[in-house]
């Protein structure tokens, strides 16, 4: 009786296969310009029919297909809520709270550093680091201009500390997709990541302590206006910083 063998892909053949994978995705976003959506459209077609030729069944590829999408599931939902939770933070006052509280704590003489752990409290609290650069980053930005300390020591200090905290925060959609796609627990994950993250974030304050400088052109009263909006528009008081408590207590539960 002779037994069926499964089609096997060879290790070149893989490489081979994404290499062409992403020079196709790559030249039709970035030179011809096109939505994501056609050219994974088109890759996801194309790897349907190299699987056909490999000599796999419509059924296996169809089980294929499913059960790779499956580890997925849980972090496309938590995308999906994300945005719902970052306006419900603006919403509630919370956020506004943080960067007032930021905002009356920051000295120009550490400023980089206290950049650097506003960001990471913020990206650790909405679990998105672009969400973080997008409102932080540009309040950060505006208040190093008028205190005179170089842009970029400010935009590096903005994005290190969202990054960071894009790694440790329990609702950010990367430690979520690589925890589903590992197969592991989530607390599990961030416990693992700490144990890179925790230096690196060290070593970064390290830096920014040695690259502050002090302020040359401060306009506090510029800053104490923007505190000012603020509290006229928002609720600016701990209690609204409680949503943050429970986020992280029902989110390492």
């Amino acid at each position: 009786m002779e037994l069926e063998t499964k089609p096997r892909t060879t290790l070149l053949e893989s490489v081979l296969i994404l290499v062409f994978l992403i020079g196709c995705l790559g030249s039709c976003i970035i030179i011809g310009h096109m939505p994501p959506h056609v050219p994974i459209l088109m890759v996801f077609v194309f790897l349907c029919f190299w699987g056909k030729w490999k000599g796999y069944s419509w059924d296996e590829i169809h089980k294929g297909i499913s059960e790779g999408i499956a580890p997925g599931i849980v972090p496309l939902i938590i995308f999906m809520l994300i945005g719902v939770l970052v306006s419900s933070l603006i919403a509630a006052g919370t956020i506004p709270t943080i960067v007032v509280y930021g905002c009356e704590i920051l000295s120009a003489n550490h400023f980089l550093v206290m950049s650097f752990l506003i960001c990471l409290v913020v990206g650790i609290t909405v679990g998105s680091s672009f969400t973080t650069i997008s409102t932080m980053g540009i309040v950060l930005m505006t208040i190093g201009t008028l205190m005179g300390i170089r842009p970029e020591y400010v935009a590096g200090a903005v994005i290190s500390g969202a990054f960071c905290a894009n790694n440790l925060s329990p609702l950010a959609d990367t430690a979520n997709l690589c925890a589903a796609i590992g197969d592991i627990e989530l607390v599990t994950h961030l416990k693992s990541v700490f144990k890179t993250a925790l230096p690196t974030a060290i070593i970064c304050m390290v830096a920014y302590t040695f690259l502050d400088g002090g302020a040359a052109n401060m306009d506090a009263g510029l800053i104490d206006g923007m505190v000012e909006a603020l509290k006229g528009a928002f609720l600016i008081s701990p209690i609204a910083l409680l949503p943050i408590v429970v986020i992280l207590v029902c989110s390492w539960r």
